[in-house]
């Protein structure tokens, strides 16, 4: 009996220890070692500036009459943006008013390249305008409202409403004269823009005052003294004029130096010029211009280089973009003074 029970205990060990073996195997191989895996940094992408963008191409805004206190402001807006994006730019600009001078300037742009341009497009630019939009140059128009179909491929544009200002310095001039004329109306140059303003006028002061008599608009050019000869030879064959509308930035100088060489007193006529440049500003203060259309003429091009940059960038750009043209008068010419002292600060050095 004590046999058997030995041999029965040391089966039993031999298999409990077989046992333990086996488990420990199975343990040890259900295990796999842990392997790390290197840490990966994901790759961002670097956004290019828009200076880069342009690749060595700058933006080129395309100017004439760069001494004209209008041109002027408009140039500051253009630099200013571009100072605040911080992208290349350049002024092409000459002197005067004549298209050819405009067109060759145009011409230059392309010639020299650009990555992107701001012009004006009256009628007779848009030739050579087009010629930009064809080489694949974003091109952007300002100061005049243009339809799609106008310039194939433009990319924009930056102007104010010309009709309502029209119609809105009607009714200044109706309420200021009640209803006094005749009335007469200058232009710098029979374009598009001055163009609509003028017959916007006559045909709301038509709506106004029935009675009053609107003359047909005369030229007083770009060239000061001619410009107040003009004026003065309307004011010499129509001493009754009552009231007096300039579609152009000269217009207030033309007209309040003209009266005044007639021997006139200030309200004597009632002026309503464009533009807050720092002349007309001081003309409307001192009593000879009764008021301005506050065209944007800063905002206009400040906003066509924010819509080439955008263009830049892949952004989604509008193609209409106005901005509105208040009535200025006396009592609000303090505000846009500090227009003017840019313009005095920045593009006098």
């Amino acid at each position: 009996m004590e046999k058997y029970l030995k041999i029965l205990v040391g089966t039993s060990v031999v298999n409990l220890v077989v046992t333990v073996v086996i488990l420990i195997g199975l343990l040890l191989g259900s295990f796999q070692p842990v392997v790390e895996e290197p840490e990966v940094t994901p790759t961002v992408a670097v956004e290019k500036t828009a200076r880069e963008l342009q690749n060595g191409k700058p933006f080129r805004g395309v100017w004439n009459g760069l001494e004209h206190p209008v041109i002027r402001t408009m140039i500051l807006g253009f630099e200013e943006a571009c100072r605040d994006y911080d992208v290349d730019c350049v002024v092409m600009g000459g002197g005067g008013f004549e298209d050819s001078t405009y067109i060759q300037l145009v011409e230059q742009s392309v010639a020299q390249g650009a990555s992107g341009m701001i012009v004006g497009t009256y009628g007779p630019f848009r030739p050579s305008e087009m010629e930009a939009i064809k080489q694949g140059i974003p091109v952007v128009g300002f100061h005049t409202p243009m339809e799609e179909d106008e310039m194939p491929g433009l990319l924009a544009w930056v102007a104010t409403d010309v009709t309502a200002y029209g119609k809105a310095a009607a009714d200044a001039m109706a309420d200021k004269l009640e209803c006094a004329g005749p009335i007469a109306v200058t232009q710098n140059t029979f374009n598009d823009t001055e163009n609509e303003a003028a017959k916007s006028f006559t045909e709301q002061m038509k709506v106004r005052c029935p009675d009053v008599e609107v003359f047909a608009p005369e030229l007083e050019g770009g060239d000061q003294p001619s410009a107040i000869a003009k004026a003065g030879a309307i004011l010499t064959a129509h001493p009754e004029i009552k009231g007096a509308f300039g579609t152009t930035g000269g217009s207030p100088t033309t007209w309040a130096k003209a009266l005044e060489q007639s021997g006139r007193n200030k309200g004597e006529v009632i002026v309503i010029g464009m533009d807050y440049t720092r002349p007309n500003l001081d003309l409307v203060k001192d009593g000879w211009v009764y008021a301005l259309v506050g065209q944007p003429i800063y905002e206009e091009t400040y906003r066509a280089v924010e819509l080439l940059v955008a263009k830049l960038k892949g952004e989604p750009v509008a193609f209409d973009n106005v901005y509105p043209s208040p009535i200025i008068t006396a009592a609000d010419v303090d505000k846009y003074y500090g227009y003017a002292d840019r313009v005095d600060a920045e593009l006098s050095k």
